[in-house]
């Protein structure tokens, strides 16, 4: 994670968006699922999604192989466009038997950049989608129920800032009608607004500062 984290939550989508996060933060919780798929389509730069490739065509890459698309993810802008979208799945149910009600709705997600119908994937049995956007940049996480979010958010919270009760400070974020930017020596509160320049260079003021 970078050292800030800008989140604000969407309770009516079922979503939050976040700046500061990367790809690297995401793996404990990618390696305590099946893995996941990839919407965009064919991640065969260096082979990591599963051999054989699931029936849908999909990239496919296991949690125990997540690690090895690191390097990779330093050329972000190459291989996904500035794009990366995925969705975990569940270590009992696989990627083969993805409906192909479903096949569509994941390659909708891929182009409207927000689910057709709603976060969840029953043949996935998912938790999460991800949308991101480079690496550190924007990221929109769709969830099914709030404890995903709190069991990614909380521990990158708790290495920002020791200092606090980040319990109580994700709890807040839950219920906020504004955004949060959190670093090592502040908790500001803004407007919710997606153009994060505006926040990170100082060109809106925050409502509120602790």
């Amino acid at each position: 994670m970078r050292d800030f984290l800008y989140i604000w939550h969407e309770p009516e989508s079922n979503r939050i968006i976040t700046y500061g996060i990367e790809f690297k933060d995401m793996i404990p919780f990618i390696q305590s699922r099946g893995g996941i798929v990839l919407p965009y389509g064919r991640y065969d730069r260096r082979c990591y999604y599963e051999e054989p490739e699931i029936a849908s065509g999909l990239s496919c890459i296991s949690a125990d192989k997540i690690e090895d698309i690191l390097e990779d993810i330093k050329e972000w802008e190459d291989i996904f466009r500035g794009n990366f979208e995925w969705v975990d799945f569940d270590a009992c149910c696989g990627a083969d038997n993805i409906s192909d009600q479903e096949i569509a709705e994941l390659f909708y997600l891929s182009h409207a950049w927000k689910p057709l119908n709603g976060p969840s994937f029953p043949s996935l049995q998912n938790k999460l989608i991800c949308l991101a956007h480079d690496n550190g940049s924007g990221m929109l996480l769709y969830y099914s129920v709030w404890s995903t979010i709190k069991e990614i958010i909380l521990p990158m919270l708790n290495t920002l800032r020791q200092d606090l009760d980040c319990e109580d400070l994700l709890a807040e974020i839950k219920d906020s009608e504004f955004s949060f930017m959190i670093n090592n020596d502040s908790v500001l509160n803004y407007e919710k607004t997606s153009n994060f320049d505006d926040v990170f260079f100082g060109e809106i003021e925050p409502k509120l500062r602790r």
